[in-house]
């Protein structure tokens, strides 16, 4: 995140946790719910959470974008194998 406190990586979802924890946690945030989920960010002015699905590496993929208590805001989709994000002006 932003601050530097908080880390978000994808295992089995996306998961959450303060870079001074020593364990795991033991849910995701975003649990996948059979996607498969390929890119991660953290808008670092909204602290929004974005991920992506690849689907099946064909077809055009789809964003996620998630407040960050893990409540989707929107999705919308993308292009093919969408992985990486850019926040203009940031």
């Amino acid at each position: 995140n932003a601050t530097g406190d908080t880390m978000y990586f994808l295992r089995q979802g996306v998961c959450r946790m303060a870079v001074s924890d020593n364990d795991l946690p033991a849910q995701p945030l975003i649990p996948s719910e059979g996607r498969l989920l390929y890119g991660l960010a953290v808008q670092p002015s909204t602290g929004y959470i974005f991920t992506s699905d690849a689907i099946d590496y064909v077809q055009t993929g789809k964003v996620y974008q998630y407040r960050q208590d893990g409540t989707l805001i929107r999705s919308f989709m993308a292009g093919r194998i969408p992985g990486s994000f850019c926040f203009i002006g940031e």
